[in-house]
């Protein structure tokens, strides 16, 4: 039996201001410049950090892939290492906390805005790496199986052929990838979240291709 005296706020349980059932682009984008407007400094400084972090490393990695496979290599190993599992988990941080003070309210001032915050993606890393990897897994595997059609075409028909292959079926599996990207774009969100559930990172990917359910285009 429910007690109907009973209220959440009794017990300190967060009170999220409500989202309504239909979306559109201007609500998103007006919600999102007053969570950040009111949050101006937090995340300028969030940022700032994110960059003095993320700047160095990046710039060390190209200097290394420039020097393991040139500066005009498509595939550069280092950086896509460093992309995955250095920097990956960093940008997690500034969104976690644009979503907990979103989640605040009026009591935003209240949310945390600590270093601890900013570096969240980190809390649960193996499981975010894992949601990184899955992604990527995605993309690269579409990636490839186009290249090998056009490859395919290339060598049984000629190089006009290949190259038609490449653009007919290369377009869609790009939109395709884009459309995969913003519906498993909360995966990490959802794993670190110190309000959630905690998932697994097939759990986190199957909770953010249900909250994106009939928004991907507009999220786009």
């Amino acid at each position: 039996m429910t007690d109907p005296q009973f209220d959440e706020r009794d017990i300190g349980a967060p009170q999220w201001p409500e989202i309504p059932r239909v979306l559109d682009v201007g609500l998103v984008f007006g919600a999102a410049n007053r969570v950040l407007m009111s949050n101006y400094g937090t995340g300028i400084g969030a940022m700032r950090i994110v960059v003095l972090l993320a700047g160095p490393l990046s710039l060390v990695g190209g200097y290394i892939d420039a020097k393991l496979v040139g500066p005009n290599a498509i595939i550069k190993p280092v950086s896509m290492l460093l992309g995955v599992f250095v920097l990956g988990p960093l940008y997690v941080g500034p969104a976690m906390l644009v979503a907990m003070r979103y989640r605040a309210g009026q009591d935003a001032g209240e949310a945390s805005g600590s270093i601890e915050t900013i570096i969240i993606g980190y809390s649960r890393y193996p499981t975010v790496i894992a949601i990184a990897l899955i992604i990527s897994a995605i993309n690269w595997g579409l990636i490839i199986a186009v290249g090998l059609l056009a490859w395919a075409a290339t060598t049984g028909v000629g190089l006009l052929a290949g190259g038609l292959v490449a653009v007919v079926l290369g377009l869609p599996t790009y939109v395709f990838m884009i459309y995969v990207y913003v519906r498993l774009g909360f995966a990490m969100l959802l794993s670190v979240d110190p309000l959630g559930t905690r998932p697994t990172a097939l759990e986190a990917i199957r909770l953010s291709w249900e909250v994106t359910s009939g928004h991907a285009w507009m999220l786009f």
